[in-house]
């Protein structure tokens, strides 16, 4: 469905290593995503180049920067992860991140466990909205690194749940 051998080097030009075993598991995501998108509403993006690009290659920008700081060590959770992105592609090029996923709708969530199982990712599930999830005393400050794409405005990133930055402790 994508373009594995281009997610390979536009990955490898961005620092990140994409096995062969790794970009099928791109494709069969990809597919899995259109595939489910025609009954439960995941995203808008639905096209190959579109997915290679606007889901895959741009999550993995992220990649680098959690490498820097020892992805194998490190939580992550996705807010409003929709599709699972970025989380998912996220723990496919890092393996050993703590990944959790958490969205308002249970079907993106059920998607999500079917994906993630059929995968190999390892990832914890949350049913709640972002606002929600940020008053819960067992979700606060329990992640070293919080994404959210088109949930909310920044100024409400610290309900996710992230610790302060070390300097900030």
């Amino acid at each position: 469905m994508i373009d594995t051998v281009r997610l390979r080097e536009q990955a490898a030009a961005m620092g990140v290593s994409v096995t062969p075993d790794t970009a099928e598991k791109f494709d069969l995501y990809a597919a899995r995503l259109v595939e489910t998108n025609r009954r439960v509403n995941l995203t808008a993006i639905t096209d190959p180049e579109g997915i290679l690009v606007k889901h895959f290659l741009d999550s993995l920008t992220l990649a680098p920067l959690l490498a820097e700081r020892s992805a194998a060590a490190l939580s992550l959770i996705d807010v409003g992860t929709g599709a699972g992105v970025p989380g998912v592609p996220l723990a496919l090029v890092c393996p050993g991140l703590k990944l959790t996923l958490l969205d308002a709708l249970q079907k993106r969530l059920t998607f999500l466990e079917g994906l993630c199982r059929e995968l190999a990712v390892p990832a914890a599930l949350i049913h709640a909205r972002a606002e929600e999830a940020g008053r819960r005393p067992a979700l606060r400050e329990q992640f070293d690194v919080a994404t959210a794409r088109a949930v909310a405005t920044s100024n409400c990133s610290r309900s996710a749940g992230c610790r302060p930055p070390s300097s900030a402790r």
